[in-house]
């Protein structure tokens, strides 16, 4: 009797924790801690009166789903890998690094990582936060990857080793391929050679928002915008950088950053096939080599532009290699003198009209604001936004003046790369009123489970230039989901009906591929065989209920 009763009071103790939902991890000291109140041993429970010593033992015992808390305290391991849903907080979570002008100080107590953390595959709503992560000479501080995953109010130093790869932040998309988005948010990054590198697939990333850090030191860039597009990079500080930011990727807006004394950019817009469509606007340029430069010709590096930017104490404010106009108007450039400003700016770079009135009316907001008028010609585009109804995508947009303006073209496309022409909306040619869109994609198939979107809005003399790009996802009710779809490979199958099920792929002679029986969950199955063209997957439950929807092969 007595063997039981030791059995099940251990039994209880030992799945606390796990009922929770919460574990706790302490290195040897309680000094300054905030969540235990006992000395760390990988032999506890993982409570919070008795913690784990480590976090890599902590990464074996939590459920997805789980949160982990580290305490302040030194923690030396070796790199570790999340492999399921979690979140990850250190002692100084929720208290941002990031900056609203300058970085700020949080004081002492903060739980130290001498080693990197790294998301596994297939991750859902994994967040870190609230951590100093020592990289010393290592690749990586932080690697993210999945859906929603969240890198915020963490400090990454390194110790800078040229011409050698290291990233304090980086987001990855490599196996397996699915939906990625991303929030990068209130961290300072010092030292490596890259400061946040926003890498991936245009395929599968979701747009996404880096906004608020701060990132200093770095040898080769602060921020790095490469592999995908579509994001909003907002309120960072680059400072001190080689160059404070690198754009090779398209359909970004780089709005209300700072980038001070950075020795050869503060951007630099890498010309490739890729980089065309991206929005510089309300920016500081404050002591940099060139404020923005331009580099390369490529013919379809088109549509880039900066308006409402600040330019001052630069060696160079603008300078461009590339033969596409440059449409740089609407910035203030230090003076209203112009030689002096056309002293500053080479290429082929519209900067006509430049404001006249350098003052920033609205300083509690990040970047430079500015109530001077100065007309961005042909249309300024107040916003352009969308949801996924019970039958199909509506989109709305409104202008706020337009001129010598003929028409919208909504594109879509269902990777984020290949747009294809949804429908067209006339314009208002001149309006000095605000002026609201709609437009219904009633010809979208609902079988895939997002559409992305964006406008082309094209002039009477048929010049053009693209709106941000936007997802919507598929709100309608569906037993199962599939991804990537269009698919080079593999797809994924996400069943939510609950028990057993089963699939088949159909050729679209109504010849069976494929056809296995599943459970609940997500499966991966291998296309790499089949020739391109449409497919067709058919799910049916236990019940015999049953869905079908298509599969592109490429």
């Amino acid at each position: 009797m007595r063997t039981f009763s030791t059995f099940l009071i251990i039994l209880i103790f030992s799945s606390s924790s796990a009922l929770a939902g919460r574990w706790y991890v302490n290195d040897n000291s309680t000094v300054g801690d905030v969540f235990t109140s006992a000395v760390g041993s990988d032999l506890n429970n993982g409570s919070a009166a008795a913690p784990f010593a480590t976090l890599t033992y902590a990464l074996t015992q939590y459920s997805a789903g789980d949160t982990i808390y580290v305490d302040a305290g030194n923690y030396i391991e070796n790199d570790v890998i999340i492999p399921a849903d979690l979140t990850l907080r250190g002692a100084k979570f929720g208290v941002a690094a990031g900056p609203l002008a300058a970085p700020v100080t949080r004081g002492t107590n903060e739980s130290v990582l001498n080693f990197s953390v790294s998301f596994g595959p297939s991750l859902i709503n994994t967040t870190v936060d609230g951590f100093t992560i020592l990289m010393g000479t290592k690749s990586l501080g932080i690697s993210a990857r999945g859906l929603n995953s969240k890198v915020i109010n963490n400090i990454i130093r390194a110790v800078t080793t040229p011409f050698t790869n290291q990233f304090g932040i980086a987001t990855r998309q490599n196996g397996p391929a699915r939906i990625h988005s991303f929030l990068i948010k209130n961290n300072i990054v010092t030292g490596p050679r890259f400061g946040i590198y926003f890498d991936g697939s245009s395929l599968y990333d979701l747009p996404s928002e880096i906004s608020y850090n701060y990132v200093s030191g770095t040898f080769t860039a602060g921020f790095v915008v490469a592999g995908s597009r579509g994001h909003t990079y907002r309120a960072n500080v680059a400072q001190n950088n080689i160059t404070g930011m690198r754009i090779s990727e398209s359909g970004n807006i780089i709005e209300q950053n700072s980038f001070l004394n950075n020795a050869l950019h503060g951007i630099r817009l890498a010309a490739t096939d890729e980089t065309f469509s991206n929005q510089i606007l309300n920016n500081f340029f404050i002591q940099n080599g060139t404020g923005i430069a331009l580099t390369e010709d490529v013919p379809a590096a088109q549509n880039n532009e900066a308006h409402f930017n600040s330019f001052s104490q630069n060696t160079n404010n603008i300078t461009s290699t590339n033969s596409a106009t440059f449409n740089a108007k609407c910035n203030y450039y230090g003076t209203i003198t112009q030689s002096e400003i056309a002293a500053k700016i080479s290429g082929n770079v519209d900067y006509i009209n430049f404001l006249i009135d350098g003052t920033d009316v609205d300083p509690a907001t990040p970047g430079f604001q500015t109530l001077e008028a100065c007309n961005i010609l042909p249309v300024k585009l107040v916003y352009f936004k969308g949801i996924w109804n019970d039958k199909y995508p509506n989109l709305t947009w409104r202008t706020d003046y337009e001129l010598n303006n003929r028409e919208f073209i909504i594109e879509r496309s269902y990777n984020g790369r290949n747009f294809e022409s949804a429908g067209v909306i006339a314009g208002n040619i001149n309006s000095s009123i605000p002026v609201n869109y709609a437009f219904s994609d009633v010809s979208v198939s609902s079988s895939f489970n997002g559409v992305y979107y964006r406008l082309r809005q094209i002039d009477l003399d048929g010049a053009f230039s693209y709106s941000a790009i936007i997802y919507l996802k598929n709100k309608n009710s569906k037993n199962f989901e599939i991804y990537p779809n269009p698919t080079t490979g593999n797809i994924n199958i996400k069943f939510n009906g609950g028990g057993k099920y089963s699939y088949k792929i159909i050729s679209a002679y109504g010849r069976i591929v494929t056809s296995a029986n599943l459970r609940e969950g997500i499966s991966s199955v291998n296309l790499k065989g089949l020739q391109s063209g449409t497919y067709f997957i058919k799910v049916t439950n236990a019940e015999g209920k049953s869905e079908t929807g298509p599969i592109v092969v490429q």
